[in-house]
């Protein structure tokens, strides 16, 4: 799948020192049906240029209006 949504990360609530969740807004239609587990491929507008499509799961439930993901800091891009 190749379709991209723009979306912001409108939140950052630290957990710990390694772990963040980021909840971004817009949902994308194609995410009604969403359920805690599943993944989303993101991508991070770094000035004039896109990062590569990391993956990253869903850790909201079906009930917020926004989506929401926790990483955790293992590699570059997630630090």
């Amino acid at each position: 799948m190749s379709k991209f949504i723009n979306s912001r990360i409108i939140s950052v609530q630290k957990e710990n020192d390694q772990v963040s969740s980021f909840l971004i807004h817009p949902v994308p239609d194609g995410f009604s049906l969403r359920k805690p587990g599943q993944y989303l491929l993101l991508k991070l507008s770094l000035a004039t240029v896109w990062s590569p499509a990391h993956p990253f799961t869903l850790t909201g439930s079906l009930d917020e209006e926004n989506l929401k993901i926790t990483v955790k800091k293992i590699g570059d891009f997630t630090t």
